[in-house]
């Protein structure tokens, strides 16, 4: 299965491109396999050329737009059964790393999404980069073995800062407080506690689209379930990242379908962009280069797309109790109290004498110039019916990529948030 692990090794390392040169030679050799009905293919690897094979041919499909080959893509993603997918507009100016060639921007004090620019002090924003950074002792001590689930801490507003996180959090609710944009403004004061988490991603890596919710009460299982958004959500963008791709907020909630409306923000340190809790939201990966180190280590800080995350609630989630009401002691999970795991000594360094924040821009909460919270009217296509490859060349119902950029069936996204959604 070489060619199975050469697919592999380079979807790992962005190089989608690559990895795609090994993809019609991947999807002939199944077609063969299934046409012989031969039994000395063990069925374990069976799956992992399915699951080679779909994931090639998604991200095949993601490199083609981006670059502007629609009926390429198409055509590609009918044979996947994808009947609809992100618009060849939106796809095309996330791999354009220039802010002023999205589009246009409405400052309105309607509008759902804002983006202010120097919230925090430069000193506390490169000590939360050094703390989130992909080789900090921050990931290191939530490390488990067999991997590690999506996990956050809470922190209280009713409290003055104790942490670094703390500093920016207050800062965050602060600014939302005098934000021209009254549902923010709401949310702010509403607000009684702040979920927060970190993301230090390669440049090239995307994060599905989806719902900020209160994972807390959906892993209760489905007897109790019932989806729970934050008023909002703030995202803080720590480090430049030129080369990484952005950040996309659509119109969409779990109820509808489809969105009508999006708005792309590419990373630039110390700038924080506040939308509402239910929105759709994810990050499109850049501009693809070729093969990048896998070496995530090796990379200077400023390289890595790092963001701080916040969600503002009314009524916080809650951690599963156990003895006493409290957590396990191994608890690691959404909701956690902090800082049972501080940040490195070298961060906090100088901790206690930090200066208040800059409000200069926080206090206007004015969208940053050149398109950085740019909208789109148009954000979904459909997916052309000509299709040159059917399903079953492809081996039929092929496992796709969790990023949900194409789907095969427009009520997709409400299903997975609404179980028992039609």
């Amino acid at each position: 299965m070489d060619a199975l692990e050469v697919i592999e090794q380079s979807v790992e390392e962005g190089d989608l491109l690559g990895g795609a040169t090994h993809c019609q030679d991947l999807i002939k050799d199944l077609d063969k396999r299934h046409a012989k009905d031969s039994g000395d293919v063990p069925a374990a690897s069976k799956t992992l050329l399915h699951s080679a094979t779909g994931q090639c041919a998604y991200l095949l499909a993601l490199s083609l737009l981006q670059q502007g080959y629609d009926a390429a893509a198409d055509r590609l993603l009918g044979a996947l059964g994808c009947t609809t997918r992100l618009s060849s507009l939106v796809l095309q100016a996330s791999a354009q790393h220039c802010q002023s060639d999205v589009g246009s921007q409405d400052t309105s004090s309607n509008q759902a999404v804002t983006s202010v620019k120097g919230g925090l002090s430069d000193r506390l924003c490169a000590a939360l980069a050094a703390c989130f950074a992909s080789n900090s002792a921050y990931w290191d001590a939530h490390k488990r073995e067999g991997g590690t689930p999506f996990f956050s801490y809470m922190c209280p507003l009713d409290t003055g800062p104790s942490n670094l996180v703390a500093v920016a959090v207050h800062a965050a609710h602060a600014a939302m407080l005098r934000s021209p944009c009254s549902a923010h403004r709401q949310a702010a004061k509403q607000a009684r506690a702040v979920e927060w988490w970190a993301h230090s991603r390669r440049p090239h890596e995307p994060h599905q689209l989806h719902f900020d919710a209160d994972e807390c009460l959906m892993r209760q299982g489905l007897s109790t379930y019932r989806l729970r958004h934050p008023a909002a959500t703030c995202i803080l963008f720590l480090t430049d990242a030129q080369d990484a791709g952005p950040t996309i907020i659509l119109d969409q909630t779990a109820s509808q379908d489809l969105a009508h409306r999006g708005w792309l923000l590419h990373p630039t340190a110390n700038q924080a962009v506040v939308f509402p809790g239910d929105l759709l939201h994810g990050v499109l990966p850049g501009k693809p280069r070729g093969v990048a180190t896998n070496d995530s280590a090796s990379e200077p800080s400023a390289q890595q797309r790092i963001t701080l995350m916040m969600a503002f609630w009314a009524e916080p989630p809650c951690p599963p109790a156990h003895g006493g009401g409290h957590p396990p002691a191994d608890y690691l999970g959404p909701a956690m109290t902090f800082p049972p795991v501080p940040c490195p000594a070298s961060t906090q360094a100088g901790a206690e004498d930090e200066r208040e924040p800059d409000s200069s821009h926080a206090a206007s909460g004015a969208a940053m110039p050149g398109a950085a919270a740019a909208s789109h009217d148009k954000h979904m296509d459909h997916v052309s019916s000509a299709c040159d490859h059917p399903a079953s060349t492809l081996g039929g119902e092929l496992p796709l990529p969790e990023l949900n950029f194409f789907l095969r069936s427009r009520h997709a996204l409400r299903q997975q948030y609404i179980p028992d959604a039609g």
